[in-house]
């Protein structure tokens, strides 16, 4: 009966403890702003996007890309930056389907041409594209793409 008992405190301790509240540490956001060149121009549409690497907490986060080629990135709950650590970084251009490619759709007329931004940059899996995230703060990022 004892260790029934022994055994009954230990398990409901066990409990308690988890129900502390939360156990996670704060996601550390660092602002990071940059600018996305391809060919030599401003690209002058689409998103950077950072994707977190294993080892680095917090959400994927991204930033719009203006008409000069500058971004910065901001957390999904709209956060100035993106959490300390190593992310993969994906430069993704609006479709256009009349073309079937990626398109600078709403770039102003004199910019208006495709963005060019090899598939591979578009998505996460084939991206090799990185950075490390450091305090207290990040360098601008600047991102120098070759179209295909």
């Amino acid at each position: 009966m004892y260790t029934m008992r022994s055994m009954l405190l230990v398990c409901s301790s066990c409990i308690l403890v988890g129900c502390g509240g939360d156990s996670e540490p704060s996601v550390d956001y660092v602002p990071l702003k940059g600018k996305v060149m391809i060919d030599g121009m401003p690209l002058t549409v689409g998103t950077v996007t950072l994707f977190p690497q294993p080892g680095t907490k917090g959400p994927a986060c991204s930033g719009t890309i203006n008409s000069n080629g500058e971004f910065g990135i901001i957390s999904p709950d709209g956060k100035p930056g993106a959490p300390v650590g190593k992310h993969k970084v994906c430069v993704i251009c609006p479709f256009d389907p009349a073309t079937g490619s990626s398109s600078a759709g709403n770039a102003p007329a004199s910019s208006s041409r495709p963005c060019n931004v090899p598939a591979k940059y578009q998505a996460a899996m084939s991206t090799d594209l990185s950075v490390e995230v450091k305090k207290p703060e990040t360098p601008l990022f600047n991102i120098d793409l070759k179209s295909e």
